[in-house]
């Protein structure tokens, strides 16, 4: 399944129409309708904040499990379960969760990098 499509199958699940899930997330519901109708494709960082606004992790709205690379530790083999745990504490700092979305994006653009450099 295609993210666009994917996107729009948990929007409905979730009773949202583009008004509102636009008001959630902050864009435009015409791009989010770009996504849904795979006619635009979602930068990182909009992966990361659609999957926040919708209540999921970024595994789920992907279909792709996002590890961390070179390390055999268990605690960080899991990305997007780390990140569910972070999101979900209140005492984290604007400031902490800006710099730990960041760290998503780097990680997402690096995965994207090596899936792309594995295809050719």
């Amino acid at each position: 399944m295609k993210l666009g499509d994917k996107l729009k199958k948990l929007r409905a699940e979730r009773n949202l129409n583009l008004i509102e899930l636009d008001k959630i997330y902050g864009v435009s519901y015409v791009q989010i309708g770009r996504y849904e109708n795979n006619k635009a494709k979602p930068s990182a960082k909009t992966i990361f904040k659609l999957a926040n606004a919708l209540n999921i992790g970024i595994e789920e709205l992907t279909n792709k499990l996002i590890y961390t690379t070179n390390s055999d530790d268990p605690d960080f083999k899991n990305l997007d379960a780390k990140y569910t745990k972070l999101k979900n504490l209140e005492v984290i700092s604007k400031e902490s969760k800006n710099a730990i979305e960041k760290i998503f994006d780097l990680v997402i653009l690096e995965s994207s990098i090596n899936e792309a450099m594995l295809k050719k």
